[in-house]
């Protein structure tokens, strides 16, 4: 599975490279962005907060957004370094796809939809020397989908403010243009 995540996010790279390498540098459409909020669940959620760091990219031909992030959000069932289903923060790796809705002599405003998949479980017998598994082996992960939503503001040629919203976590973002 590793293998195929790696697949995926080449892909993505070389999609959005593409993309960066084809436009106009007079005006600035991509954005950096890292975000920080809360996780959505009930009591069996673990306290680590939930964070992202993505790229987004707005196309100077149309009124498309589209990118891709890498968030520690959600809840994942650890059975590594000798726990038992223990509770601990998932990654989740998503691509982010919308349109400007909104846009005047200060900036533009979009809003998309953010669709991925997220680490549930994590499993492996357990290391009696201290790895994080028997042997040395690499952990069996599984996987669930991930989906939600984000509006961006981005104040013309500086800054990005913006919410990314999934069923696993709210967070603020803030990023700025490049």
């Amino acid at each position: 599975m590793n293998k195929q995540i790696f697949g995926v996010i080449v892909l993505a790279s070389l999609i959005f490279t593409d993309n960066v390498t084809a436009q106009d540098y007079s005006e600035k459409n991509n954005v950096f962005y890292i975000g920080l909020g809360t996780a959505s669940g009930g009591e069996d959620e673990n306290d680590d907060m939930p964070w992202s760091l993505g790229v987004l990219h707005n196309s100077s031909t149309s009124d498309r957004v589209y990118g891709f992030d890498i968030s520690g959000e959600g809840t994942m069932l650890d059975s590594t370094y000798g726990g038992n289903d223990d509770l601990s923060q998932g990654f989740s790796f998503n691509f982010l796809y919308g349109f400007d809705i909104s846009q005047n002599k200060d900036g533009k405003l979009s809003a998309g939809a953010v669709l991925g998949f997220i680490e549930t479980e994590a499993d492996c017998p357990d290391s009696y020397l201290g790895y994080q598994c028997y042997a040395d082996t690499k952990p069996d992960y599984e996987y669930s989908f991930n989906g939600g939503g984000f509006l961006n503001y981005s104040l013309n040629e500086s800054v990005n403010l913006g919410l990314r919203a999934t069923s696993n976590s709210t967070q603020l973002t803030f990023g700025f243009k490049f």
